[in-house]
């Protein structure tokens, strides 16, 4: 597990995890000392935090400086049906 961790950042670690070939790596390595089967990763706690590097974070998140759009103005008289309906309920 540690071999695996220290090799790979975090978002290829955890699509290691997700098809557990971790697990299976774990069978075969310790199939000369003992047959474990249907190993698998319950619970990964993080010990050491890794340094933060904003150019990753980034990287990983996307760019998000591109306009999301603008509010758009409703008319008057679809605002006075909402409140009615409000009203009457």
């Amino acid at each position: 597990m540690i071999k695996e961790a220290s090799s790979c950042d975090l978002k290829n670690l955890v699509a290691k995890f997700i098809p557990e070939s971790i697990g299976k790596e774990i069978e075969k390595v310790t199939q000369s000392i003992y047959p474990l089967q249907n190993v698998y990763n319950r619970k990964v706690k993080i010990l050491k935090a890794p340094k933060f590097d904003l150019s990753k974070l980034m990287e990983t998140h996307g760019d998000y400086s591109e306009d999301k759009g603008v509010k758009v103005d409703r008319p008057a008289e679809e605002m006075i049906v909402e409140e009615a309906e409000v009203d009457g309920a």
